[in-house]
């Protein structure tokens, strides 16, 4: 049974034509349709016709907010481009007399098709094009279905990975939401990775990549990695290339890192994420001192010593050189039950920078009845939350100056040799929205 909901979306030619839809995976984009009621949590599967009524493409609808009076946009993602189109009218008599009616109006009209009358269409469907049905069955199935699927480490990695991924959108100023299509099915090898779950649909030709991050230092020693992954998101002003490599399979991942280049003002900042516990109270904690931990605080301070001391002012001094703090290490703590992948917002947590952490793990506040210590949102005196971080880090007011960026290499390769899943994210201007202006 194709447990879902559908809709039918037609193109007019020009935005056919606009759109350059072709055979293979489509690109991802946004159509209005009419005002619709979803009365339940099931999959939007999207029907795309071409004005000479055939059925061109079938996607995963998500449907946005109101554009204009009784207008709703609706993203359509992950979708098939059917290698030939299908004949409205073929559909229509391989369904039953009976609905058949009602199913032509809901479609002509763009009225939501609830699950019986969308089985009947995709069932026609099926019969006519049998090599579109395991497409549409994963179109049709509840990601939380396919989750079910990874161990509770794995799905932790996976959460993890996705808050590197939904920071550097926050940060770069790209709506999270536009980006919120995930599905697991797709993460099927040892390397997979958070991005593989977003189709294929943001993918660009390796060489494309390249040539945009050359001048970015350390790029290519996470891009060479085997099994990275890189997506290239947008919105008018900015472009934001992601590149995330697994060096180990989900379950032996010990945290993720996420290191982010603002070329604007050729900046770094890197952050490490750790989750808390809960203790018997119901209190989110991190305990320490632990090994792995004091392990990787002492990398970051032996790679920190790598870098210049910040530039002096001189009269050809460029203003955006200008830090608030030039050292670009910060953790994030984020309670371990608030981790799901399938949630793109970020989650709530604590943003330290590294200077402040060395003043915590030996402040008396932190010292338990049994000699333990531990971090709490009670004892931590002072953080930042995903806003002010989100703040300092768009603008650059914190990261490395453009003169220490340059000395990364061998920073990031270190960085690579640990057990973290690494993400690796540029934000950089969308000249190419630029020149269309």
């Amino acid at each position: 049974m194709y447990n879902a909901n559908g809709i039918a979306v037609r193109l007019d030619e020009n935005r056919y034509k606009k759109l350059q839809i072709q055979g293979g995976a489509a690109p991802a984009f946004s159509e209005a349709v009419n005002e619709f009621e979803m009365k339940s949590n099931k999959p939007l599967v999207v029907l795309v016709f071409y004005p000479k009524r055939r059925l061109i493409l079938i996607g995963r609808g998500d449907r946005r907010r109101r554009v204009v009076t009784a207008k709703h946009r609706v993203n359509i993602d992950n979708a098939v481009v059917l290698k030939k189109p299908l004949d409205e009218t073929k559909i229509f008599n391989e369904i039953h007399p009976n609905p058949r009616t009602e199913i032509k109006y809901k479609l002509d009209n763009g009225d939501l098709l609830d699950t019986r009358f969308f089985q009947e269409i995709i069932e026609a469907i099926v019969r006519l094009r049998p090599e579109l049905k395991d497409h549409i069955e994963l179109l049709c199935t509840d990601p939380k279905i396919w989750l079910e699927k990874f161990t509770l480490k794995e799905k932790e990695s996976l959460a993890l990975q996705k808050e590197t991924v939904s920071t550097s959108l926050q940060v770069s100023g790209i709506e999270h939401d536009e980006y919120s299509d995930w599905q697991p099915k797709d993460l099927i090898s040892e390397t997979s990775c958070y991005l593989d779950g977003l189709g294929q649909t943001r993918m660009r030709e390796d060489s494309m990549i390249h040539a945009d991050m050359s001048l970015v230092p350390g790029f290519d020693e996470v891009q060479n990695l085997r099994g990275s992954t890189s997506r290239v998101f947008h919105n008018r002003a900015t472009k934001l290339t992601v590149t995330m490599a697994n060096r180990l399979p989900l379950e032996e991942q010990t945290g993720a890192d996420l290191i982010y280049y603002n070329e604007t003002y050729h900046s770094f900042v890197m952050v490490q994420y750790k989750a808390m516990e809960k203790d018997k109270k119901g209190n989110e904690k991190f305990r320490f001192p632990e090994k792995q931990f004091e392990k990787e605080i002492m990398r970051m301070q032996e790679l920190h010593n790598l870098i210049s001391e910040p530039p002096l002012i001189n009269k050809n001094s460029d203003k955006n050189n200008f830090r608030l703090n030039y050292n670009p290490f910060f953790f994030k703590f984020c309670p371990r039950d608030q981790l799901d992948p399938l949630d793109a917002k970020l989650v709530r947590g604590i943003y330290l920078p590294i200077e402040y952490w060395k003043y915590l793990e030996n402040d008396p506040d932190h010292l338990g009845p049994r000699k333990g210590r531990s971090l709490t949102y009670e004892n931590v005196g002072r953080y930042f939350s995903n806003t002010d971080f989100i703040i300092l880090v768009s603008k650059a007011w914190v990261g490395t100056s453009r003169e220490q960026s340059e000395q990364l290499k061998r920073w990031i390769q270190k960085i690579i040799k640990t057990g973290d899943s690494i993400t690796f994210s540029v934000q950089q201007k969308n000249d190419e929205v630029l020149l269309k202006d």
